[in-house]
């Protein structure tokens, strides 16, 4: 964005990153806050893979880290997001519509996780659960569905 938080000011630099050595069917996308930790969760493999970017958001400069963390909670793992200070790790997911949440002893590093053996029922609350967020202080999170309600 040329113009922050404008999208009239949108432009494509043509820059990419192909995940599909790693993954055939990715699902959830974070970058973290510097632009140069990229993580991908997919549907394919059901783990969560660490990327690096030598340039900041620049996509071209991606390089896979070889760190993953296998997601054993659910089949179908589709979204996913880290915390502000790269210590938890949030994924969503499709099979159980629930989001599980993980620790990284080592902050961005997904080779430390371990699963908090806590999780989040989102189907109560949303039809058809596909994605969330969670904010910066941790405090709120929002899900998104695309059921009939």
């Amino acid at each position: 964005l040329d113009v922050p938080f404008l999208l009239a000011s949108l432009r494509y630099t043509g820059l990419s990153f192909s995940v599909s050595a790693q993954e055939g069917t990715p699902r959830g996308i974070h970058l973290d806050d510097s632009g140069t930790r990229l993580y991908i969760v997919g549907a394919t493999s059901d783990f969560v893979r660490q990327y690096s970017l030598s340039r900041a958001w620049d996509l071209s400069s991606c390089s896979f880290t070889g760190n993953s963390f296998g997601i054993s909670q659910d089949g179908s793992p589709h979204s996913l997001q880290l915390s502000a200070d790269g210590t938890k790790m949030f994924v969503g997911g499709f099979g159980t519509n629930r989001i599980y949440s993980y620790t990284l002893s080592s902050a961005w590093d997904v080779t430390t996780a371990s699963y908090d053996s806590t999780n989040f029922l989102m189907s109560t609350q949303i039809s058809g659960f596909r994605d969330f967020h969670v904010s910066r202080d941790g405090r709120r999170l929002v899900g998104v569905g695309n059921g009939s309600d």
